[in-house]
C-alpha cells in the first residue's frame, strides 16, 4: 500500500514539468511549481476520513475514531462525539466535551495511507487500521427483549453482531431507577449507567447488557422493555 507521499511525488514532478514548458501566468493560490496550496491538505482530509480501529498484534479493536468529512468525529465503542481538523499537513487536532468538561487532544501524523495511518502523541506511538464502513438510512432491529426486574436480580441479555456497525440501545421503563450498562469481551463501554446508548461498534461478535437498580434498595418490580437497533 503506497504511503500519501509516494503518490504525491509523481504529481508535483509532472506539475513541475508544465510549469516549465511555458510563460503562462501563475494563478492565484498555487506555488511555484505549479500545486495548488491546499492540494496536499485535500488529499491528506480525504485519507483520514473513514472509521479508524487501533491495532494490536494484527487485530482490530473497539478503540479508534470515525473521522467525517464535515469535521465531526464520533470516538469507537462510546457515546462521545466531538470535531476534528488538521492542523498543517502533519497533525490532527480533536476536540471533544467529557462529563460537561472540554478536552483537546493533538497527535502526530507519522504517516499515512489509504488503510493505514500511525499517530504519535505524548504516550507513544498508535497504529491504526481503517475499516470498510458505512451507515444505513433507516435502523432494523437486532434484538428485543422484554420483562420484569426484582431487586437483587439484575437482567443479562446478549447479542452478536457479524461486522462493524452502527448500535443504537433504548431501554423503555417508567423507573428512572433503572437504567442499562453495556460489555464487550474487555469489558464496560459504558462510562455511566444509561437508558439510550448508541455508539460505533468495530469488534465483531458478542456483546452483553445488563439492565439492573441505580439503587437496589429502592427497588421495586418494574416492568421494562429493551431493544437493539442497527444501521
Amino acid at each position: 500500500m503506497r504511503n500519501i507521499g509516494d503518490w504525491i511525488v509523481p504529481v508535483l514532478f509532472v506539475v513541475f514539468i508544465y510549469s516549465c514548458s511555458g510563460d503562462a501566468k501563475r494563478p492565484a493560490g498555487e506555488s511555484e511549481t505549479g500545486v495548488a496550496v491546499n492540494d496536499t491538505t485535500q488529499i491528506i482530509h480525504s485519507f483520514v476520513c473513514g472509521l479508524w480501529s487501533l491495532d494490536s498484534q494484527n487485530i482490530l479493536n473497539n478503540e479508534g475514531y470515525f473521522f467525517k468529512p464535515d469535521g465531526t468525529v464520533d470516538f469507537v465503542a462510546s457515546e462521545y462525539q466531538g470535531n476534528w481538523e488538521l492542523v498543517g499537513t502533519d497533525s490532527i487536532k480533536l476536540k471533544y466535551a467529557f462529563f460537561d468538561s472540554d478536552y483537546e487532544q493533538g497527535f502526530h501524523i507519522d504517516s499515512l495511507s489509504e488503510a493505514r495511518m500511525v499517530l504519535s502523541d505524548s504516550d507513544g506511538t498508535h497504529l491504526f487500521r481503517k475499516v470498510p464502513f458505512g451507515i444505513n438510512t433507516e435502523e432494523t432491529v437486532i434484538s428485543g427483549y422484554s420483562g420484569t426486574l426484582n431487586p437483587g436480580f439484575p437482567k443479562q441479555y446478549s447479542f452478536t453482531i457479524p461486522s462493524a456497525k452502527k448500535l443504537r440501545i433504548a431501554l423503555s421503563t417508567n423507573s428512572e431507577n433503572v437504567k442499562l450498562k453495556i460489555y464487550d469481551s474487555y469489558g464496560e463501554l459504558t462510562s455511566t449507567p444509561v437508558k439510550d446508548w448508541q455508539s460505533i461498534m468495530v469488534r465483531s461478535g458478542e456483546y452483553k447488557i445488563v439492565v439492573d437498580y441505580l439503587d437496589p434498595t429502592k427497588g421495586k418490580p418494574e416492568e421494562f422493555s429493551l431493544k437493539v437497533f442497527g444501521n
